[in-house]
């Protein structure tokens, strides 16, 4: 025990001065979103027709998958109620 407390802290590792943000960039799972983000910028020209567009195309089909949920839902409890009987 006395020996363990006498000795030296070891030296710190070398830590990068790299903020967590770019460590993030710089991981290999960012790599879809900075392909997206790089090819989204290549249109910025296009940004007042491209933006809106992906907006209605996102609500429409988040509506329609809502409705084909909700009508699986309704013939699911159809069915348990004429299990039911």
């Amino acid at each position: 025990m006395q020996r363990l407390l006498t000795r030296s802290l070891p030296d710190p590792a070398e830590v990068e001065n790299r903020s967590v943000f770019e460590q993030v960039l710089a991981s290999p799972f960012a790599l879809p979103v900075r392909l997206f983000w790089n090819a989204l910028r290549d249109f910025q020209g296009w940004w007042p027709v491209l933006i809106p567009a992906l907006l209605i195309m996102g609500i429409r089909t988040y509506r329609r998958e809502r409705g084909q949920y909700k009508q699986e839902l309704a013939v699911r409890e159809m069915q348990r109620m004429l299990d039911a009987e």
